[in-house]
């Protein structure tokens, strides 16, 4: 099973579908005897997890990272789930334990790169895709048809293609509106490190997020922990829990003025916010909660995250031994 780097400062634990779980107990690390899936694992380019999972050997725990996850041959298998749904009972199994948890979650400042505030170069940031799914999941026609209203208030936005693939532009009128308002936007096509992107927040007066489909907005959170206000797509599937009247402001395609004008004027504090109800401790105790009241594996367990963030976790041991 592919796990991360031990150590590592990146935002995302693992590209895996199955990853093991950790935590604390009993005054120690310890693998615990439950894995996490977060993809569908049944399939054939999968057969080892798909065996294990099928096998009943192990305990399953499902995180929603994406969408699919919870109508494929793989959710028949999970004993209970994290979820990123305003309405769960929609996509998962109503006699299943659910918790509303996401791995953006487990986001924290102490572990990620944060810079100091330096003057603005940009009013705020977009961080996108490129293939045809850049619409759908990170919603780049939403942005497009926002950038009247950017132009109009005399707003430059840096985008960040972070993939090796173009932009693609669901029609040719969302082209010929990214031409019109090109100097209104600082386009690269460039896959950012953790310093890179805390550096490029820094610049920044807040953060764009017209995503769609996105389960679990890393970035989101990262801006929290910055302190950097955010401005959310109101039908995003995941992270709308972030977003508050401390934090940033949802906006749809029939009020992106409004809001623009909203976040700019608001004196909002979203670190603050974040750290206490969110970020990684608040995260892997709420998670080992859980898993004492649904797995047999979480017994004793007082915090648990997946076993890519062993040296965050190990971080905490003194105060459970």
């Amino acid at each position: 099973m592919a796990t991360p780097a031990k150590g590592t400062k990146g935002s995302k634990v693992s590209g895996s579908r199955m990853i093991r779980m950790i935590g604390i107990g009993r005054g120690k690390v310890v693998t615990l005897p439950v894995v996490c899936v977060r993809k569908n694992v049944i399939r054939g380019a999968n057969k080892m997890e798909a065996d294990l999972i099928r096998s009943k050997n192990t305990e399953v725990l499902g995180m929603v990272s994406h969408p699919g996850l919870c109508k494929s041959k793989t959710a028949e298998h999970v004993d209970a789930w994290c979820h990123c749904f305003r309405d769960p009972d929609k996509f998962i199994n109503p006699k299943k334990p659910k918790l509303l948890l996401s791995e953006s979650d487990f986001i924290d400042r102490r572990y990620i790169e944060i810079c100091s505030d330096r003057e603005a170069q940009w009013d705020a940031f977009y961080f996108t895709m490129g293939g045809d799914k850049s619409a759908r999941r990170k919603g780049l026609s939403l942005f497009i048809k926002m950038l009247p209203e950017l132009a109009e208030r005399n707003m430059k936005v840096i985008v960040i293609n972070y993939t090796n693939k173009p932009l693609h532009f669901v029609s040719a009128g969302e082209r010929q509106m990214w031409k019109q308002y090109s100097e209104h936007v600082n386009y690269s096509q460039n896959k950012l490190g953790s310093r890179a992107t805390a550096r490029l927040m820094a610049k920044c007066r807040f953060g764009i997020f017209p995503n769609d489909s996105d389960c679990s907005p890393l970035l989101l959170t990262e801006c929290l922990a910055r302190n950097k206000p955010v401005l959310v797509n109101k039908g995003i599937l995941g992270g709308w829990k972030y977003v508050n009247s401390e934090t940033g402001v949802f906006f749809d395609k029939k009020c992106i003025g409004r809001r623009l004008d909203d976040i700019r004027r608001k004196d909002l504090n979203p670190r603050e916010y974040f750290v206490k109800n969110h970020g990684f401790e608040n995260a892997a105790k709420q998670l080992a909660e859980f898993g004492r009241e649904n797995f047999k594996g979480f017994k004793d367990c007082d915090m648990a995250c997946f076993q890519g963030l062993e040296t965050v976790l190990k971080k905490y041991l003194k105060r459970y031994r």
